[in-house]
């Protein structure tokens, strides 16, 4: 969808893609890792054993999770920002037949 809105060369349409997949995997892992943040201090407040290894445990799925977001945004950003490039090409190509 940003690439088809923006205004950027054909060929720059899968890194643009990319960046945004990256950008969205990376606020995908920062939301996961507060959230679960939030609730391993709950449990540590109310059973502190229990609570250390939630936070590790919490910590390193965060940090893998975080990682596979984004390389899963960063390429299907590519390949949208592709399909996206092609979509408006092809929309060009259409309006100046019609003319």
């Amino acid at each position: 969808m940003a690439t088809y809105i923006g205004s950027g060369e054909r060929k720059d349409a899968p890194v643009e893609g990319a960046l945004t997949g990256i950008i969205g995997g990376l606020i995908i892992g920062i939301l996961f890792i507060a959230g679960f943040g939030a609730l391993s201090a709950i449990i540590g407040l109310i059973f502190a054993k229990v609570g250390i290894v939630a936070g590790t445990i919490t910590l390193i799925v965060g940090v893998f999770l975080t990682v596979l977001s984004i390389l899963v945004g960063g390429v299907l950003g590519a390949v949208g920002g592709f399909i996206g490039a092609e979509i408006k090409e092809n929309g060009r190509k259409e309006v100046e037949m019609e003319h």
